[in-house]
């Protein structure tokens, strides 16, 4: 995954797609503004692992709505394409082949946590999947199939995690790769319980068609 950062600061969380392309949240990108996209690093404490690209574009999906939680996603042009490498590459998406739903997922992000303050080094935990009513009901919004509810046992997503990657390894080729299912958008303010995102799948013809015109 990447971050997001204003000249100064670190913003929210996102993931690489392509050489140039950067998938995360609407609201992090019309809240916070973001200007360049660091890759490549874990540890904050070692600013050399991670190379910053310039963001050149910012394109919110056109029916985003933030009173609702609706089309909660965007994506990023970087002013550049990047190299990959063993530490900068992108993240799969099923563009040609529909996934099941699963029954877990991976959230990852340099989030608050405990102690509450955004963490230093990159962090990751479980989460289950969830009927969406439920978080219909939890967070009293137009909660659909667009979205992924989700509960952590051990806490959920927190400030900071924000447009970062919900991931599964799934079979892929006789192996198993890391694939993209949704992009981390609003939680409870405990960062404990139920949480919410975008679902990836639902916007797969957007994200292709948006690259192919930009």
């Amino acid at each position: 995954m990447v971050r997001l950062h204003t000249y100064s600061s670190y913003v929210c969380g996102g993931s690489l797609i392509t050489s140039r392309f950067v998938l995360t949240s609407a609201i992090c990108v019309d809240f916070s503004n973001p200007k360049k996209v660091l890759l490549g690093g874990h540890d904050m404490d070692l600013p050399n692992t991670f190379l910053e690209v310039l963001i050149d574009r910012k394109i919110l999906h056109p029916q985003f709505d933030m009173s609702n939680y609706k089309h909660d996603i965007a994506l990023l042009r970087m002013k550049q394409e990047v190299p990959f490498s063993d530490h900068i590459r992108p993240i799969c998406l099923s563009i040609n082949q529909p996934l099941e739903r699963v029954q877990s997922y991976t959230l990852t992000g340099w989030g608050v946590t405990g102690d509450g303050d955004l963490s230093r080094i990159l962090q990751e935990t479980s989460l289950v999947d969830v009927d969406p009513s439920i978080c219909n009901r939890t967070f009293s919004g137009q909660i659909d199939r667009s979205h992924i509810c989700t509960f952590g046992v051990n806490g959920d997503a927190c400030t900071g995690d924000s447009g970062g990657p919900l991931s599964a390894e799934l079979p892929y080729n006789g192996t198993k790769r890391a694939f993209l299912l949704g992009i981390v958008s609003f939680g409870l303010d405990s960062c404990r319980g139920y949480g919410l995102s975008t679902n990836v799948a639902h916007y797969l013809d957007w994200i292709k068609n948006t690259i192919e015109e930009n």
